[in-house]
C-alpha cells in the first residue's frame, strides 16, 4: 500500500506492509527533539519504534531526542490462519515545544 497514506490526515487511509517484516520511515525534513511519536494502527501488529538522525544509525524513541527520521518496523504474526494485514492509518511525530 501507499506509504504517504500513513501521513496524510486521513483516517480512511492507510499503510500495510507487503510482506510479513516490513517497515514505513517517514523524513521529517530536519533533525527536532521530539515529545512523542503515536501511531494509530487499523490492525496492530509487532513493531518496534525507531529514530535516527542521519538514517543509518537507529535507536528506540524516547522523549527529548531529537531525530530527522521516524521508523516503524512491522513483524506480522503468521499464525497459518486467515487474518487481516497490519495497518497504520496515520504516524505521527510530535516536536517538543
Amino acid at each position: 500500500m501507499y506509504a504517504g497514506a500513513a501521513v496524510d490526515g486521513d483516517l480512511t487511509t492507510r499503510w500495510s506492509p507487503t510482506a510479513a517484516q516490513a517497515s514505513l520511515t517517514v523524513d521529517l525534513g530536519r533533525a527536532v527533539p521530539l515529545s512523542k511519536v503515536t501511531v494509530k494502527w487499523s490492525t496492530v501488529a509487532p513493531h518496534r519504534l525507531l529514530v535516527s538522525v542521519d538514517g543509518e544509525t537507529w535507536s528506540t524513541v524516547r522523549e527529548g531526542v531529537a531525530a530527522r527520521f521516524v521508523r516503524v518496523e512491522v513483524r506480522a504474526e503468521e499464525t497459518g490462519k486467515k487474518q487481516e494485514r497490519p495497518g497504520i492509518e496515520e504516524l505521527r511525530a510530535t516536536a517538543e515545544r
